[in-house]
């Protein structure tokens, strides 16, 4: 298989990742227009196929795949997922379990291959959104932790940004991206890893994910390293919030947050924590949204309560939008996730767009309120799985609202500025 061939199966892979099937349906067409439809695997095939409405053709083949690749748990999924679609429970049931167990059986056959020797396992490195890496990948670290018994002292985390403590539970050490290729540099890294692949979740090892590991390798002198790539897990769990995938399987494959997994708590103050920046779900240019900080604050202070405007420091790609009074924070917009971390724990909870800052809140057992302009189904999985991981029957709260419905918003509010 050619380089750019391996290029275009690593974007569409990342597309089906994303859930993004109509750009995985163009790449695909174009490796066939290429004479290379056969360097598709079944499993991507199939699941175009039947994201891309084409059941009848896609159903022969997800059996056939559960007759010769009965490892492989998407075709289980998809399956269980198409007869839950004609009522069948029964038949759904049937093959959600033994995609639950082709999974699991995949999984301990990995994590037995990294625990039978006494090599430095280097976790990482993660270079995608907080939101997935605070709802996922660190939920899905601390399952392997549990399950496993994964050797701390072997294990090396690379983070960015200030994200080191997020890991402290975790791995013996931890090696911050920006500490060695500066902030500047960090950022052409992840240009560079998106540029190679198209999104930025990392459904494939890509050049940088090497060279990052090769870097971390020879500063901390690690010789011959394992690595435990987040690949492991968007491979598994993207299944579930594209839709594939039950919230009872998706949590069987993840562990809620331990006490005090990002440090001691710090010193409360009383406040609430806000960042509000533009997200392709929030927009920012209309004017309701642009003024709603101003009414979120304003609300807060008539309760008795401040909120502390943390966008500065949230690493952002989007427009920032402030509280209307002046900063209480320094900070560009490039992310500092350690002083982020520290602020929405000495907290009351948060308020901002939907995303790190609402799933850290809870992660940190403090309530969320979050808005959104639209709730896409990716979005929806989301939410389902931060209320039943994150919040639980006696966690933290999570209200979600349209940035127009203000009523809702306001009660909410309401009910932060009474809580702790």
């Amino acid at each position: 298989m050619t380089v750019p061939v391996q290029n275009k199966i690593a974007k569409l892979s990342n597309a089906v990742v994303a859930g993004q099937v109509a750009d995985a349906v163009d790449i695909a067409r174009a490796l066939a227009a290429e004479g290379q439809a056969g360097a598709l695997s079944n499993r991507i095939v199939a699941h175009l196929l039947y994201a891309n409405g084409k059941a009848d053709s896609a159903v022969p083949l997800l059996r056939r795949m559960t007759q010769f690749q009965p490892n492989d748990p998407s075709a289980h999924f998809l399956l269980a997922h198409h007869a839950r679609l004609f009522g069948v429970e029964r038949q759904a049931a049937g093959h959600e379990a033994a995609g639950v167990a082709a999974a699991r059986e995949g999984l301990d056959k990995r994590m037995a291959n990294f625990l039978a020797g006494d090599k430095p396992i280097i976790v990482g490195p993660w270079l995608s959104e907080p939101e997935f890496e605070l709802l996922y990948w660190l939920p899905f670290l601390f399952h392997l932790q549990q399950r496993y018994g994964l050797p701390k002292e072997r294990l090396v985390a690379i983070s960015r940004g200030g994200a080191s403590d997020w890991y402290a539970g975790i791995a013996g050490r931890t090696w911050d991206l920006v500490g060695t290729f500066g902030e500047d540099g960090t950022r052409e890294l992840q240009v560079k890893r998106q540029e190679e692949v198209t999104y930025a979740l990392q459904g494939t090892v890509t050049l940088v994910d090497a060279a990052i590991v090769e870097a971390c390798s020879a500063e901390l002198g690690l010789e011959d390293p394992m690595v435990l790539h987040p690949a492991i897990m968007f491979d598994l769990l993207h299944l579930y919030w594209t839709g594939f995938m039950s919230l009872e399987a998706a949590t069987g494959f993840l562990a809620p947050y331990p006490a005090g997994w990002a440090g001691p708590a710090p010193e409360q103050a009383g406040t609430v924590a806000a960042s509000f920046y533009a997200r392709s779900y929030f927009d920012t240019e209309g004017s309701y949204n642009a003024n709603l900080p101003l009414s979120v604050a304003g609300t807060l202070a008539e309760a008795g309560v401040a909120a502390t405007d943390l966008s500065p420091l949230y690493p952002a790609t989007g427009t920032l939008l402030d509280l209307g009074q002046p900063p209480t924070v320094e900070g560009d917009g490039s992310g500092n996730l350690a002083d982020f971390t520290r602020r929405v724990a000495a907290s009351k909870g948060f308020v901002g767009t939907y995303g790190a800052g609402g799933f850290l809140a809870m992660a940190l057992g403090k309530p969320a309120v979050m808005v959104v302009d639209t709730m896409a189904p990716m979005l929806a999985a989301h939410t389902l799985l931060a209320d039943a991981l994150l919040g639980g029957a006696n966690g933290p709260s999570l209200s979600v609202h349209a940035g127009g419905d203000w009523d809702g918003i306001k009660a909410a509010l309401d009910k932060l500025a009474k809580a702790g």
